[in-house]
């Protein structure tokens, strides 16, 4: 597969940090300078002005929407299936390194509603799980017959005081890309479908106090719309025209009138990925990178002295002063994937090498200090689903989390530290 295909297929990967939540208890060329309640969630067309918002705007999830896990900034929060068409939500304390249940009754057997870390899936229906810093989420998708529709519960970090935030009218459905959110909004892409079939996406902010559904901008239908970034009260967004000509732009979250083009780049000779509020924009010619800071204005080269020859550019993360990369390297036609370390004093990028039990590059869950957690196996186990009146036995894998000391980590050493798995 060629490049400009493989690059194709990896648009929507462009991950950011997750950010923290209060655990339980215990062919252009360069870049270019800037030139609900309970009851169902309104369409974006018929949503009223939003109240005011506050506090700084922040990504909160993967680059695939909410997913098993969501970092806090003590813990981290995971949902594992389990037997009966249930899951079960875990907490990981980054104090103890013991991943618990997310449940304080003694002796539960956490397979009922009774429990707080129980999440019925018994419906098809596997939830994606956030954390804004303040409370929990469950993100809900529609059932396959449309009879469930598409809701968000919320819930106190704890577990406790769980209820539904929206629900979601028939055709609605919240896109799995990234969320943002700020001290009084969940910020999503969400696509609808009228009952004439006309499709639409919009960016659009749930209230989290009353769950209201407000629109912020209709994506444009000709081109590709991605919510990519969050700084301050800016969200970033990237487009694709008809050219194949990237443009990464900023909206005003609080006067959303019009984006702001910040830059462009076209996709057969550049590839750019956004971490908070820079770009990391790389030349394929020069196998150099730019990193263009939107808050300060700055911008500057890192010269990949040792000239790697990177063929896509999958997530950028900063962890410690240095920035952690997930990229594809071309060696010999054949692209392979692997993590990279970038010195932002040097401009060198180095290869981590670090991989899991399966054979992948490791996987970042969070931070804690100088520790940074990962996935490093794993865990295959036969359980039990029963879905439409049928039981079968189905293969889950689980994954097995440790860490690692941020020294080992940016020099490659594999001494991880086993954290203990729920009981």
């Amino acid at each position: 597969m060629n490049r400009t295909n493989r690059l194709l297929a990896a648009l929507l990967a462009a991950c950011l940090a997750l950010s923290g939540c209060a655990a339980p208890q215990s062919d252009a060329g360069a870049a270019s300078a800037p030139t609900q309640s309970q009851s169902s969630a309104q369409s974006a067309e018929a949503a009223p002005a939003r109240p005011a918002a506050s506090g700084t705007l922040r990504i909160i999830s993967g680059p695939g929407g909410p997913g098993s896990n969501a970092a806090a900034d003590n813990g981290l929060y995971t949902l594992e299936t389990g037997e009966g068409g249930g899951c079960t939500l875990l907490f990981l304390d980054y104090a103890s390194n013991q991943q618990t249940q997310l449940c304080a009754a003694p002796n539960c057997a956490h397979d009922s509603a009774a429990c707080t870390a129980y999440v019925d899936t018994s419906g098809g229906i596997t939830p994606g799980l956030l954390c804004d810093g303040e409370q929990l989420y469950l993100v809900f998708g529609s059932s396959a017959d449309g009879s469930e529709p598409a809701r968000v519960e919320v819930m106190e970090p704890d577990g406790s005081g769980r209820r539904v935030l929206a629900r979601f009218s028939s055709g609605q459905e919240p896109d799995p890309d990234l969320y943002a959110a700020d001290g009084s909004f969940l910020y999503l892409m969400l696509s609808e479908t009228d009952a004439d079939g006309r499709f639409k996406r919009s960016l659009c902010a749930l209230d989290k106090a009353s769950g209201e559904l407000s629109p912020l901008m209709d994506a444009p239908e000709d081109t590709g719309f991605w919510l990519v970034g969050a700084y301050d009260r800016s969200l970033l967004v990237k487009t694709i025209d008809s050219r194949n000509v990237h443009h990464l732009s900023r909206l005003d979250a609080d006067a959303p009138a019009a984006l702001e083009e910040l830059a462009s780049w076209r996709l057969s000779r550049q590839y750019g990925v956004v971490d908070g509020d820079c770009l990391y924009l790389y030349d394929y010619d020069t196998k150099c990178f730019t990193r263009q800071s939107f808050s300060d204005g700055q911008t500057r080269e890192l010269p990949n002295p040792e000239g790697l020859p990177f063929e896509s550019l999958y997530s950028v993360r900063t962890i410690g002063g240095k920035a952690f990369l997930t990229a594809d390297l071309a060696e010999g036609g054949v692209a392979r994937s692997s993590n990279f370390c970038l010195d932002f004093t040097s401009g060198q990028i180095r290869e981590l090498n670090l991989l899991d039990n399966m054979g992948r590059p490791l996987t970042v869950c969070g931070t804690s200090g100088d520790r940074v957690y990962v996935i490093d196996q794993y865990v295959t186990r036969q359980v039990q689903e029963s879905f439409g009146g049928m039981v079968s036995t189905v293969e889950r894998v689980t994954p097995h989390y440790a860490w690692l000391s941020t020294a080992d980590f940016w020099a490659g050493s594999a001494n991880y530290n086993a954290c203990q798995p729920a009981a």
